[in-house]
């Protein structure tokens, strides 16, 4: 950012981030500026009418709107972008706020929080533009909401996304915060949405910081300024709620959020079904188990759903037309399993003919491919080459051409007339090997180009 400052505002408009006043080497300001995303610049424009700052903006039908901050600055403000006008409304707000936060719903300008005659408090109010009021939506007067927000806390950020306002950070009892939590409209409620309790969400923003700045941009919200431990700065980071990371803009780095699994564990597998992330068995405690999990991204938690019938490790998981399939694994688990989410029973299937495990899976048309391993026999491990396909139709294995070298821990993934086979253990040594086996032929043939680096049991996806 050009300055370091805090408790200023943001909004989006016309594709760029706009920042109002705020606060700078120790006093409010009057700057305006707008951040171009193509050309990475921050570009001056009109300053505001006044200087301010705990103030916030919002933008409605291309007018963006600037609501009353620090002292001094008690009125709505509206500054047309085209005329380069600003306009001071003849509303002032019900409350000398400041450190408050704001967000657009239904048309209206909402506030929440902020600090009120040097008492924090925690009221909620909305703006109507055409009845130039605050009011409550309930009683159609001027007035306090009675949905208060869960702390008595100020100086946090607010942004909405799918239907509700999210609130980031702040200041509660004197102590600098990282909490998170979402405001529903219909039920007006802060609330978790399994407990149908309000409470915070465990997904923490990455520094404690407060009176820093959001806006949504891109399918994301960004956060920008703030002050932390102390100290005014200027990072500016992004949430992506698909990811479910935070990204800072500057280091180009993401941070992993707090939103846990249940248990340290290893050599499971997953399968996205019906939006949701599904792990299967996997190494807990220095034992492989049975448990089946979901991860909801909608309310941020874990799910227990039906166990698997073995326990099992080092096996792999696909879904074929709304069925999901676990392969053989560790030693116990030699068969195909078959699960249905919808009536929640596990069919166990036919057996592997080669037993082995950590091997390369993936689809092959709407069969499934099983290639390399290694199989456990006592205290000796031997690496395989073999490579079956699971006919879902008939329900048994068929073999093809065998991998051409004995291989674990490689990944596969299929494209429309190939599948491609990467990396893995052979020889007692890591490779960085790609192999392609045509599905028409069904020949296998090493590629010119390797992986970067020599890489055992790496986590694919195909994008």
């Amino acid at each position: 950012m050009d300055s370091f400052k805090q408790s200023f505002s943001t909004a989006k408009y016309n594709g760029k981030i706009w920042t109002f006043g705020g606060y700078v080497n120790d006093k409010s300001t009057d700057i305006v500026q707008s951040f171009d995303f193509e050309k990475m610049i921050w570009l001056n424009q009109k300053a505001l009418p006044v200087t301010s700052c705990d103030h916030s903006s919002v933008v409605i039908d291309n007018i963006i709107y600037v609501t009353p901050g620090s002292t001094g600055n008690t009125n709505m403000f509206r500054f047309d972008v085209i005329t380069r006008e600003s306009v001071v409304l003849e509303t002032e707000i019900d409350n000398i706020n400041y450190a408050f936060s704001t967000s657009k719903y239904d048309g209206q300008i909402w506030t929440f929080g902020g600090c009120v005659n040097g008492k924090i408090v925690d009221i909620v109010q909305s703006f109507d533009f055409e009845k130039m009021i605050w009011f409550d939506v309930i009683t159609k007067k001027s007035a306090v909401l009675k949905t208060e927000i869960d702390n008595i806390n100020y100086a946090f950020s607010t942004s909405k996304y799918n239907g509700q306002i999210w609130t980031f950070g702040g200041c509660v009892n004197g102590k600098i915060v990282d909490i998170v939590q979402s405001f529903d409209f219909e039920k007006m409620i802060w609330f978790d949405v399994i407990t149908r309790e309000s409470v915070v969400l465990e997904t923490e923003i990455d520094n404690i910081n407060y009176a820093f700045s959001t806006s949504k941009y891109d399918g994301q919200i960004w956060t920008f300024g703030g002050c932390v431990n102390g100290k005014i700065v200027d990072i500016v980071q992004s949430f992506d709620f698909e990811k479910m990371i935070w990204f800072d803009i500057v280091t180009k780095r993401s941070v992993v959020l707090e939103t846990e699994m249940d248990s340290f564990k290893q050599s499971f597998s997953t399968a996205k079904y019906n939006g949701k992330i599904w792990t299967f068995g996997g190494y807990v405690n220095d034992k492989s188990t049975d448990i089946v999990q979901s991860f909801d991204f909608e309310k941020m938690i874990w799910l227990n759903q039906k166990a698997l019938p073995v326990t099992s490790c080092d096996h792999s998981s696909v879904v074929i037309d709304n069925i999901i399939y676990v392969t053989p694994g560790s030693t116990g688990n030699t068969n195909m399993f078959r699960y249905d989410p919808r009536i929640k029973d596990w069919e166990k299937l036919a057996e592997i003919p080669i037993k082995r495990q950590n091997s390369a899976v993936c689809l092959n048309d709407n069969n499934i491919m099983f290639c390399g391993g290694v199989y456990q026999e006592g205290e000796k491990w031997t690496k395989k080459d073999n490579c079956d396909i699971y006919e879902i139709n008939a329900n048994k294995w068929q073999s093809t051409t065998p991998l051409p070298i004995t291989c674990s821990g490689n990944r596969s993934v299929e494209l429309s007339t190939e599948i491609i086979s990467f990396g893995g253990s052979s020889n007692s040594v890591n490779i960085s090997d790609i192999y392609s086996f045509d599905k028409k032929t069904e020949i296998w043939t090493k590629s010119n180009i390797a992986l970067p680096s020599p890489n055992m049991c790496p986590s694919l996806s195909y994008y």
